[in-house]
């Protein structure tokens, strides 16, 4: 079973190896009850991505995307890399969706997202937590409904306080919302950002993390902190965004895969919005 196997190693990464017999015995009643329904192997999930079906299928969203995007200065590798990584993603964390499903998915979303009507601008702004939020966080997150109300419910909900990126067509027409990100009450701990996968690689993530910077340097915050799942893409991301990584944590709301807490300075993210996003709004005061 690959799958407990994992979830044995990563148990002894979590309790350490004196763990006791007690414990372990706990950690065997959970996985029997709950755990086993839940779980697929990241060694599943990329042993099935290696197969030559697979691989030729990545090859050939990505050649589309790289040619839907013109020259935008990324080539077909790493359009296949990105169909891969989001794949690995959502086949890991969505085990009810079968892999074959979760790649095609994975690759319509990145072909959708370079062949997408670009914003003119990206406002930035606050807002309440809605509708089309809740359908964006849908999309993005390859997690079941039940989890996401179980681990959000108390702190984004209908009306939650937002920053939101709204698009601006040609004539500065208001267009959908494109993204959101969420920070708790003393403005230095991202509760959660989410991007439409349709935008995806258009710097909306960058922005909103820009946003998020220039709100907690009001408020004082000299850092930003999130977590972020184990096998979460939107890490390498938080990097390139200045975040830094810790060692590898498991919070009661994460899964058995574990995942990390990053911290980026406030500054450093405000500065985003002028050297990585020049097309941007900004109308938080």
């Amino acid at each position: 079973m690959p799958a407990f196997a994992e979830f044995f190693e990563a148990t002894l990464e979590r309790l350490g190896s004196s763990v006791s017999d007690a414990k372990l015995d706990r950690v065997l009643r959970r996985w029997k009850a709950r755990t086993a329904k839940e779980a697929r192997a990241v060694c599943e999930v990329e042993a099935y991505l290696a197969t030559a079906d697979c691989v030729n299928m990545m090859r050939a969203a990505a050649a589309e995307a790289c040619a839907a995007a013109g020259d935008g200065g990324r080539d077909v590798a790493w359009y296949e890399r990105a169909v891969r990584r989001r794949a690995a993603f959502r086949g890991v964390y969505a085990p009810a969706t079968p892999l074959g499903e979760a790649l095609r998915l994975s690759a319509c979303e990145i072909v959708a997202s370079q062949a997408r009507a670009v914003a003119r601008r990206i406002v930035l702004r606050r807002g309440h937590f809605g509708a089309a939020h809740a359908s964006i966080r849908a999309a993005a997150h390859p997690f079941t409904s039940a989890y996401i109300e179980e681990v959000m419910r108390d702190v984004e909900s209908e009306g939650s306080p937002i920053v939101e990126a709204v698009g601006l067509g040609a004539d500065d027409e208001e267009g959908p919302v494109l993204g959101y990100a969420c920070l708790d009450d003393e403005s230095n701990y991202l509760l959660d950002l989410a991007v439409d996968p349709a935008q995806s690689g258009a710097g909306v993530g960058t922005a909103l993390l820009g946003a998020c910077g220039v709100i907690a340097e009001a408020a004082g915050e000299r850092t930003v902190q999130l977590h972020v799942h184990r096998h979460n893409p939107a890490a390498e991301m938080y990097r390139r965004c200045g975040f830094e990584t810790t060692e590898l944590r498991f919070p009661d709301w994460f899964d058995w895969h574990g995942g990390y807490l990053m911290t980026a300075k406030s500054a450093d993210l405000a500065r985003l919005l002028s050297t990585r996003v020049p097309h941007f709004r900004f109308e938080i005061p």
